[in-house]
C-alpha cells in the first residue's frame, strides 16, 4: 500500500507553490490557444465546415463573393450540385448534407435558446451567446476569408429559421431533435398522426386489439414517409411484420426481404417508430395541443416492446428484455400490474412454486430469468463503493497478459472466475470467491503473482 505524507502547511514557503500555480496556469492557456486546443473542435464548426466545403466545390472558387452569392441564392440550402458527380456519390452526399443541416439547425436552436425575436435580431443573439465560446476561440485558426464563410452559413441559416417559423416550431423541433426540413415535413402531419395515437389509446383500453392493429399500420405509414424516420430496405412484407410483432406472436415463419425480420424490428420498429411516435407528441405538446399532452404512452409501449399486454410491457421496461418468456411470466400468473414498482412488488411476492420451477418461465430463459430477479428483488438505493481485491491462485492458459494491463473478467461455472482480453480471448482463471450476483462494474489486471480486481458497485463484491 502506498503511504501517504501531510503537508505541513505551516513550514511550507509561499513562493515555491506560487510558481507551481503560475506554471499550470501557464500550460493551460497554452493548451487551451496552442497546437494541443486545436485538437478540440467545436460542433457547430465541423459541421459548417462540411457544409461549406460542398458549396465551394458547386461553386467552383474559394472567393468569398462568389460563396455568399449563393449562399443568398434560392437554392443555397439545397444539396449543391456537382458536375460529372458518380449518381451514387450523389445520393450519398444528400445524406450527409441533409444530416448536417439538421446538426447545424439543433446546434443553432440549442445555442440560441427560446428566443422570440424577429430574423434580424437573431444574429445579434447569436452573436452575443457564442462571444468567448469555443467557436469563437476556433475561428482564429482559420484564415479571414473561412471565418467570414463560417459566420455567414450560420447566422443566414439563423435568420431563414427565425423568418420562416414560429417560436413553438422551433420549441417543437429541437425537443423532437429535428431540423428545420424535417422539422416542416413532420408539422403536416403531426396533428392527424396525434389523432391517430389517441384512436390506439382507445382501442387498447377496450382491447381492441385488432382495431389498433390497424391504426397502428397507418400510424407507422404516416411515420415512415418522412425522412428523419424513414426505413431504407424495409422487408415487402414489413406490415405483416409489425402486425405480428404488436400482437406478441412468433415471428420465426417470416421470410426475410431486402432486410432481415430482426433488423427491421430494431432500427425500424423500435428505435425509428418509436422515436417519430414520441417525436410528434412533443411536437404537438409545443404546439400546444392538449391532445399531445392527455396521450397516455400505451401506444408507444406496444410499439417499443412488442405485446399488447401490458403488464409484459412493464417487464420488459423493467429490464427482462425477452419477450416470449415475459409473456408467458405473466400471463401463468394472471399479472397485472403497470409501473415499475409493481414489478418490484410482484417478483416479491411471487409464488415459490414458480421460483423453483426450472422450466419456468421458460426452460431456455430460466437462468438469465433467474439473475434478473435476484436483482430486482435487491434493494433499489445501494451506495456504490470503489473497491479492490487480489487473489493469487491464477492459471494463466498460455502467454501472459503484459502486468497492469486491465482484463475483462466473468464468472465461470466451477466457482471460478474468468480473465479476458477486451476483444473476449480467454487468458486464464483464478480463485476469486467473488460473488456471481454482484451488481457493479468489474475489471481485473495482472500485478507481481496475483491478480488485482477492480470493482465500483454497491457493497456486493464478495456477499
Amino acid at each position: 500500500m502506498r503511504s501517504s505524507t501531510r503537508r505541513d502547511w505551516s513550514s511550507t514557503p509561499c513562493e515555491p507553490t506560487k510558481a507551481k500555480r503560475n506554471a499550470k496556469r501557464a500550460a493551460w492557456l497554452g493548451l487551451v490557444a496552442g497546437s494541443a486546443g486545436k485538437a478540440l473542435q467545436s460542433g457547430l464548426i465541423g459541421v459548417t465546415n462540411s457544409l461549406i466545403r460542398r458549396m465551394l466545390q458547386h461553386v467552383g472558387s474559394s472567393g468569398i463573393e462568389p460563396f455568399v452569392e449563393y449562399l443568398t441564392s434560392r437554392q443555397g440550402w439545397e444539396l449543391p450540385v456537382i458536375v460529372g458527380e458518380d449518381p451514387d456519390a450523389t445520393e450519398e452526399a444528400r445524406g450527409a448534407w441533409e444530416e448536417d443541416l439538421a446538426r447545424l439547425d439543433t446546434s443553432i436552436l440549442s445555442t440560441v435558446g427560446d428566443e422570440d425575436a424577429d430574423g434580424a435580431l437573431v444574429a445579434d443573439i447569436l452573436a452575443g451567446v457564442l462571444h468567448k465560446s469555443l467557436w469563437e476561440r476556433q475561428l482564429e485558426h482559420f484564415d479571414e476569408a473561412r471565418k467570414v464563410m463560417l459566420r455567414e452559413v450560420v447566422l443566414r441559416r439563423s435568420e431563414d429559421m427565425w423568418n420562416q417559423s414560429t417560436p413553438a416550431q422551433r420549441r417543437g423541433w429541437y425537443l423532437s431533435g429535428l431540423g428545420m426540413n424535417a422539422g416542416r415535413q413532420l408539422d403536416h402531419v403531426a396533428a392527424d398522426v396525434v389523432g391517430l395515437l389517441i384512436q390506439i389509446e382507445a382501442t387498447l383500453a377496450e382491447d381492441e386489439f385488432e382495431e389498433a392493429t390497424d391504426l397502428i399500420l397507418e400510424m407507422a405509414s404516416a411515420i415512415f414517409g418522412l425522412a428523419p424516420f424513414a426505413v431504407e430496405n424495409k422487408p415487402e412484407n414489413w406490415e405483416e411484420v409489425l402486425r405480428r410483432w404488436v400482437a406478441g406472436g412468433s415471428l420465426a415463419d417470416l421470410a426475410d426481404g431486402q432486410m432481415t425480420t430482426a433488423q427491421f424490428i430494431e432500427s425500424g420498429i423500435i428505435y425509428r417508430l418509436s422515436w417519430g411516435m414520441e417525436a410528434v407528441r412533443v411536437y404537438q405538446v409545443a404546439q400546444g395541443d392538449p391532445r399531445a399532452e392527455g396521450l397516455t404512452g400505451a401506444a408507444l409501449a406496444v410499439v417499443e416492446t412488442g405485446t399488447f399486454n401490458r403488464a409484459a410491457s412493464a417487464l420488459i421496461r423493467a429490464g427482462f428484455d425477452f419477450r416470449s418468456a415475459a409473456i408467458e411470466a405473466v400471463e401463468s400468473t394472471g399479472a397485472a400490474f403497470i409501473t415499475a414498482s409493481e414489478v418490484r412488488s410482484w417478483l416479491r411476492s411471487l409464488d415459490r412454486t414458480f421460483l423453483n420451477d426450472p422450466s419456468w418461465p421458460t426452460p431456455e430463459l430460466r437462468e438469465v430469468w433467474t439473475h434478473f430477479v435476484q436483482r430486482a428483488r435487491r434493494p433499489g438505493r445501494r451506495r456504490w463503493v470503489h473497491e479492490t481485491r487480489t487473489a493469487a491462485d491464477v492459471r494463466w492458459s498460455g502467454k501472459r497478459p503484459r502486468r497492469r494491463d486491465w482484463m475483462r473478467v466473468t464468472d465461470g461455472e466451477d466457482g471460478t472466475t474468468l480473465l479476458w482480453t477486451g476483444g473476449f480471448q480467454f487468458l486464464g482463471s483464478v480463485n476469486a470467491e467473488l460473488n456471481p450476483g454482484r451488481q457493479g462494474v468489474i475489471r481485473a489486471r495482472r500485478i507481481k503473482g496475483a491478480v488485482e480486481f477492480d470493482y465500483r458497485g454497491p457493497s456486493d463484491l464478495g456477499d
